[in-house]
């Protein structure tokens, strides 16, 4: 049995590795920045968070069909308990140092550096069990369960490093195994651009176990790896990936930026997102482009809507699919 769960997440993660990896990263986030729609008749519109929070960088759901939640800059989760006589975003979860850093339990306070409260970035569910993965830039691999309050550091290191940029995190809903990866072991996530500038290939793909609480290294040597599972004929540089929610077999794939930037070296435009359906090669079958300011992190289908995550911005980007002009074929 432990032999043919370690060959389904071999084969899992092969499929996987053949098509991820991230060629440029997400900017430090500028809470000034907005996302916009370039398609007659509709937007996105602002689920702004608790101020000065900002950076909703990963976006899940539960088990249940609760949320979103997501991580913001302040180092705590959120979640979006919807409009009128709920309460919009509450907190979900939060780190040790919210318990132990007087400047961290100000909620109300930006502490800089962002390091000094932590940073979670990517995002995740076990669904049988309930409990959550959080990938902390600078804290390590959390898990904090259905009832969310003190997330527990579950691992800092692999193999004798210490992790130094986590960044996304993904759970295999079979075998409960939790596939993560580490973008750096030499820059940490406010130093990103030297990962880019100095063509640094340290970061690593790893699996936790949680029945054990053993990682295993499963690629190093990677170029900013995010976690994510990206064709190379994308039309941008993406971020974070989530199956579409129709039941059509593509993923959601937020792009941060049109390649023509980095290439010609022009104004960055930002991509909404692209839904590709992966077959033996990828193949990109719809592309949903959303120029604007901000940069687009992860994107999640619900409901007939799309629920946009951005490292650039105060609010979480919602975005009704039904809006979209709709073409033959």
């Amino acid at each position: 049995m432990e032999e043919a769960r370690h060959c389904r997440s071999a084969t899992l993660l092969m499929s996987f590795l053949s098509l991820a990896f991230l060629i440029w990263p997400p900017p430090m986030a500028a809470a000034t920045q907005e996302m916009k729609s370039i398609y007659a008749g509709s937007r996105v519109i602002p689920v702004r968070l608790a101020r000065p929070a900002f950076g909703p960088e990963s976006i899940v759901f539960d088990h249940r069909g609760g949320g979103p939640y997501t991580g913001v800059s302040n180092g705590r989760v959120v979640r979006w308990r919807g409009n009128r006589r709920h309460r919009g975003w509450t907190e979900f979860a939060h780190n040790y140092k919210h318990k132990t850093v007087a400047e961290c339990a100000a909620r109300k306070k930006v502490v800089e550096p962002e390091s000094a409260c932590g940073r979670p970035l990517g995002l995740q569910f076990h669904h049988a069990s309930s409990d959550m993965y959080i990938a902390d830039a600078y804290l390590g691999l959390m898990r904090v369960g259905r009832c969310g309050g003190l997330a527990e550091v579950v691992a800092t290191e692999a193999d004798g490093l210490p992790f130094n940029f986590l960044n996304g995190v993904d759970v295999d809903q079979e075998t409960g195994d939790v596939y993560f990866t580490d973008s750096s072991t030499v820059y940490q996530r406010s130093e990103y651009m030297l990962v880019v500038l100095t063509g640094d290939a340290t970061g690593r793909l790893m699996r936790y176990d949680p029945r054990t609480g053993n990682v295993t290294v499963l690629r190093s040597g990677l170029a900013f790896p995010n976690g994510v599972a990206v064709l190379a004929d994308l039309p941008g540089y993406p971020d974070n990936v989530r199956p579409d929610g129709g039941g059509r077999g593509g993923y959601w794939v937020g792009m941060n930026r049109d390649k023509q930037w980095a290439e010609s070296g022009t104004t960055a435009n930002s991509m909404s997102a692209v839904r590709v359906v992966v077959a033996t090669n990828g193949t990109v079958v719809e592309a949903l482009r959303g120029f604007g300011d901000a940069t687009v992190s992860e994107v999640v289908e619900r409901n007939g809507s799309l629920w946009i995550g951005s490292v650039d911005t105060p609010y979480v980007g919602l975005f009704k699919l039904a809006s979209l002009p709709q073409c033959g074929g």
